[in-house]
């Protein structure tokens, strides 16, 4: 356990690795919970197996290559990587996750983010999350890059937000339970259906093609522009 009343900056790799750390920050009445903005560095709470939960009110991101005197709110590359979390509840002013963010979260189950302002979810930012079941995701997302949720075997079924537009390299691939995804239409205007890169569902074998899902073919390069036979 470690108390810090007010401490506002956690630097790279601050506590990585500390096997035995259950809780930190502000404690009052049990809570587990960082100051109001602190702002934290990548990989600041990497392979903290103990760490089951943290409330993080207004955290905002110190990056490792070019600190920024007004770092947006968010959580930094691999800062629960491999961590005992066991949900994700994000809103606010939460602008984005770094890649590998919660990357090996073997006991994360849920995950929401539906009150964000993320647009991106990197690299491998959910993959190998054994448990993880329920996925909420913000409307604003517009891409999941490569390996996002790879290997999350127990994730049964997806609510894609209408302004999503791409989908990348094996973003659900061995998302061996994957059976159903819904593409949500807030608004009856004109809609652009997404793409998704051609093995971006890769052995996800209970999954079948929805209709108003595009693939790109494995030389498909800009998303953008699709290849004139995709309708």
């Amino acid at each position: 356990m470690v108390e810090m009343p007010g401490c506002v900056a956690f630097g790279v790799r601050l506590f990585s690795e500390c096997c035995a750390l259950e809780k930190v920050g502000i404690l009052t009445e049990g809570a587990c919970k960082l100051a109001e903005g602190a702002v934290i560095g990548p990989y600041a709470f990497e392979s903290c197996g103990k760490l089951e939960q943290i409330s993080l009110p207004g955290v905002k991101a110190l990056s490792d290559t070019m600190p920024m005197l007004h770092p947006p709110a968010g959580i930094p590359q691999g800062c629960f990587h491999t961590s005992g979390i066991r949900s994700v509840m994000l809103g606010g002013d939460v602008v984005f996750m770094g890649h590998r963010a919660y990357e090996n979260c073997k006991q994360l189950a849920v995950v929401d983010v539906s009150h964000t302002n993320i647009t991106t979810l990197h690299m491998h930012t959910f993959s190998h999350c054994l448990q993880l079941e329920r996925v909420s995701l913000p409307p604003c997302l517009r891409e999941i890059r490569a390996e996002a949720f790879v290997g999350c075997k127990l994730l049964g079924s997806l609510a894609l937000p209408e302004h999503l537009r791409y989908i990348g390299h094996r973003a659900f691939g061995e998302c061996s339970e994957l059976s159903c995804l819904h593409y949500c239409r807030l608004k009856r205007v004109t809609w652009r259906r997404p793409y998704a890169a051609y093995n971006a569902f890769e052995a996800c074998y209970k999954l079948a093609t929805p209709w108003w899902l595009h693939y790109l073919p494995p030389n498909g390069t800009d998303w953008m522009v699709p290849p004139s036979h995709h309708t």
